[in-house]
C-alpha cells in the first residue's frame, strides 16, 4: 500500500479507482466492511482501491480537544494497508481544508475517475457538513458513480462505532468487548522505558511503556500478550499488565503507569528504548492498595496464575 499525504497529490496510476472515505479510527468492524467493499470492486474491475482519512480527525479539530485515539497513524496505516488497500490519502484537515465546499470535495474525488464509492450511511462532508448521502446519490448518478451506502454493523443489538469503544476501554476497561468490536485486541504501541525498578524489587520485574499516544484503557489489571521488537527479533510474549499510580508502591507523587510484567522473559535491560505492541485480552481486577507488601506479591502471583489460565488456548 502506498501513502499519500494530500488529496491533491494523488495521481491514479489506472484509468479509475474503487475509493472509500472515513476516519477509520480503530479500523473496528464496521470499517473493514467499508473498505473491503472497495477493495473488492477494484479487483473486479481492475482498478485501484483508494481510502481517504484525515488527521486530525475533524472532530476533534473543530472541539480543540486533546485526541483521544484508538489509534495512532502508524497503526491506522498496517491496519489498512492489512485489508489489501492499493493507496491510503492521509488528508492534512487545517483551517483551509475546513472550509472546502463540498460540491469542491467531491470534484476532488472526481478526478481520480472514480466508478465506485464506498461511505457509511451517516457519512457528511465539506463546509459546514454540507454533503451528504442525498448529495452523493444525485451526484454519482450523473458522473456514472456506483455509490455503496453501507450501513453500520450491530454488535448485541447496537451498531459497532470508534465511540462505542472508546467508552468500553476508558469507563468499563471491557477489552474483551472491544476485542469482539475491533476484530482484534485492543493494542497501544509505545517505547520500553526505565522505570523505577520497584516492580524488579518485588520479584516481578515489569517492562514500562513511554510515549504512548493514544487511548489508555481503564486503571486496572489485565492479561494478553506483547510484541517487542529487539534488532532484528520479534519477542512476543504472555504479560500481566498493570494501568495506574501503583497506590501500594507511590506514596507521595502517583503518576500513571502502563507496565507489562512478561511472564516467559526476564532480560528486561535489553529491552529498554525498544518499540513495543500491548495487546489487552482480559480485565482481570481494579487496581487497588494492598496494607502490605506481603500480600500485593501474593496477589501478583494470583494475577500471573489467572492470566497464564485465561491465556492457556494461544499456547
Amino acid at each position: 500500500m502506498k501513502i499519500v499525504k494530500k488529496i491533491d497529490g494523488f495521481s491514479p496510476q489506472v484509468p479509475n479507482c474503487s475509493v472509500t472515505i472515513g476516519n477509520f479510527d480503530g479500523c473496528h468492524l464496521g470499517h473493514q466492511h467499508l473498505v473491503k467493499k472497495a477493495v473488492s470492486q477494484a479487483k473486479q474491475v481492475r482498478s485501484e482501491s483508494v481510502a481517504i482519512t484525515f488527521s486530525p480527525n475533524p472532530k476533534q479539530f473543530f472541539s480543540k480537544q486533546p485526541a483521544v485515539n484508538l489509534f495512532n497513524e502508524r497503526q491506522k496505516s498496517k491496519v489498512l494497508a492489512s485489508l489489501g488497500l492499493d493507496y491510503l490519502i492521509i488528508q492534512p484537515f487545517d483551517i483551509p481544508f475546513s472550509k472546502v465546499s463540498h460540491h469542491s470535495f467531491f470534484n476532488k474525488i472526481r478526478r481520480f475517475n472514480t466508478k465506485f464509492l464506498a461511505i457509511g450511511q451517516n457519512f457528511r462532508f465539506g463546509y459546514q457538513r454540507l454533503g451528504d448521502h442525498h448529495y452523493l446519490k444525485s451526484q454519482c448518478a450523473k458522473h456514472g458513480i456506483q455509490l455503496a451506502l453501507i450501513q453500520p454493523i450491530d454488535f448485541d443489538n447496537e451498531p459497532i462505532s470508534s465511540t462505542r469503544i472508546r467508552k468500553l476501554l476508558q469507563v468499563q476497561g471491557d477489552v474483551t468487548m472491544a476485542k469482539n468490536l475491533l476484530g482484534r485486541p485492543y493494542t497501544i504501541t509505545g517505547t520500553i522505558v526505565k522505570g523505577n525498578q520497584l516492580g524488579h524489587q518485588l520479584g516481578f520485574p515489569t517492562a514500562n511503556l513511554g510515549q504512548i499516544d493514544q487511548l489508555i484503557p481503564k486503571s486496572g489489571v489485565y492479561c494478553g500478550t506483547t510484541t517487542i521488537q529487539v534488532d532484528n527479533t520479534i519477542i512476543k510474549n504472555r504479560a500481566v499488565f498493570n494501568i495506574g499510580v501503583r497506590p501500594t508502591l507511590e506514596q507521595n507523587d502517583p503518576q500513571l503507569a502502563v507496565e507489562a510484567h512478561l511472564i516467559d522473559f526476564q532480560d528486561g535491560p535489553v529491552l529498554y528504548n525498544k518499540n513495543a505492541e500491548f495487546h489487552f485480552l482480559y480485565r482481570m481486577r481494579d487496581e487497588q492498595k494492598f496494607p502490605s507488601l506481603d500480600t500485593l506479591k501474593a496477589q501478583i502471583k494470583k494475577d500471573i496464575n489467572q492470566s497464564k489460565r485465561l491465556l492457556a488456548s494461544l499456547d
